[in-house]
Parts: structure tokens; sequence; C-alpha cells
């Protein structure tokens, strides 16, 4: 035991010894005082009897609400993290992603939010979105713009990956993942107008899924704006009045 654990240790018995001491000294100036010793003994049998039930309230019901509050404002932080992540790569992703798919306009649709939506909606919008089924083209042009953006931000997603702060934010987690699984598609089949057209084909579907991911934590990303920060959801949101303002922010635009 090192000198740090000794001392703590020494400090934590000698409250203990010092809180026993005063409870001792209490109940003999409550003896003095009205001199009724069976009055004492069914107190201090009551007390011990409360014992568990103090131990529930305090050791685990309170110690759980704490955690709960904890977890909630850790969440909190990685919600107001994913602002971030959205003006450094997960607009221009959408953008990428969403090239490669011919029935863009039912996806517009169901990821369109407006003010008035409430949790059900944004329910409703989720399974949606899981049901959809998307028409990925393995079209050549497309796909390179693709690759491009993988490789400009792969350092940033590999990092991401490797922060263990980030790890238990599940839905966040799961795009990065898919993301980089990506990155490996790509660098694994090398340039991309050697690549068969079936191929291709199957390297739209993998980003398809990825765009699914995406979008599942654009929608979960707009709730909590929704509802923890509702000045910056105060005007017409949807798709198309969200994405491109971003964008022309960044400077960046999607190439006809």
């Amino acid at each position: 035991m090192n000198k740090g654990k000794k001392s703590w240790f020494r400090g934590r018995l000698a409250a203990a010894v010092g809180l026993v001491l005063l409870s001792a000294v209490l109940y003999c100036l409550t003896y003095l005082a009205y001199r009724d010793w069976n009055y004492i003994q069914k107190y201090v049998l009551l007390h011990l009897s409360f014992l568990p039930i103090h131990a529930l309230v305090i050791g685990l019901i309170l110690e759980e609400l704490i955690s709960l509050r904890d977890k909630h404002s850790h969440r909190r932080r990685l919600n107001v993290f994913l602002g971030v992540f959205f003006r450094q790569m997960g607009v221009e992703f959408f953008v990428r992603l969403s090239e490669l798919l011919s029935n863009l306009d039912q996806l517009e649709e169901i990821i369109t939010v407006y003010p008035h939506w409430r949790r059900r909606h944004f329910q409703r919008a989720r399974r949606r979105l899981l049901e959809f089924k998307p028409l990925s083209r393995g079209d050549l042009p497309q796909m390179e713009r693709l690759a491009e953006l993988l490789q400009e931000k792969e350092p940033q997603i590999t990092g991401m990956l490797r922060n263990p702060g980030l790890w238990e934010f599940e839905s966040l987690y799961r795009t990065l993942v898919a993301l980089y699984h990506l990155i490996e598609e790509f660098n694994l089949r090398g340039p991309l107008w050697r690549v068969p057209p079936p191929q291709l084909a199957h390297l739209a579907g993998d980003a398809s899924q990825a765009l699914r991911f995406l979008l599942l934590l654009w929608l979960e990303y707009l709730e909590f704006l929704k509802r923890i920060y509702p000045h910056l959801f105060d005007f017409p949101l949807g798709v198309h009045n969200t994405v491109q303002p971003v964008l022309l922010e960044l400077g960046w635009q999607s190439e006809e």
C-alpha cells in the first residue's frame, strides 16, 4: 500500500472513530438527562432496524439518480459535439453519399424536419428511415468524389474512433465505423476506374448504409436541439434549408 492510500485510509479511520465516539458521548448525555436506559436501548434498536432501508435509499436509489444525472450531463455534452461533427464533415458526407441515390426525393421526404415536430415525429422519421430502401448508383464520377472526401477526412474519422469518450455514444460511433469501413473498402480496391461495375455497385450499397447511419444521427441531433436549445430550432427546418447554409458557410458546394 503506497503512502497516498495509507494516508487516505488513516483519514477515513480517524473520521469513523471520531463519529462513533461522538455518538457514544451523545448517548451518555441522553442517559444523564433522562435516566432511562430502556428508552435508549429501544432507540438504538429502532435505528439499527432502519439501517438496511437507509442503505437502500442512500446507496442504491440516490446513487442511481446521481449516476443518471451525470450520464445525462455527459450525453448533453456529446450532443453538443455533434454540431461540430456535422459542421466539419457530416453535412459534406450527406451531400456526397446522397448523390449516389436515384430515389433521393423519397429520402428527403422522410428526413425533412419541421418546427412543430415532437418526439413522436422524430420516432416516426427514424422508423421510416430504417424501412427506407435506397436505390444506389455506382456512377464513377460520384464515387470518385466520395473517395476524395473519405481520403480527406480519414485522419479526423480515425482520431474520433480512438477517442474513448465517444465510444459510449453508440449512434455516433456506429456512424464513424460505417464511414471507416467505406474508407477501407475504397483503399482495398485501389483506383476506381479499374473497379468492375458490380464492385462499384457493392461500394454504393455500403455507402447507402453509411448514409442511413448518418441520417439517424442527424435526426437525433435535431431532436436534441428541439428539446434543449429550442432557440436554435426556432426557424423553418428541413434538409434543404439546414444543410445548404452550412455548406455555404464552409465555402463548399456540391458539384452538379
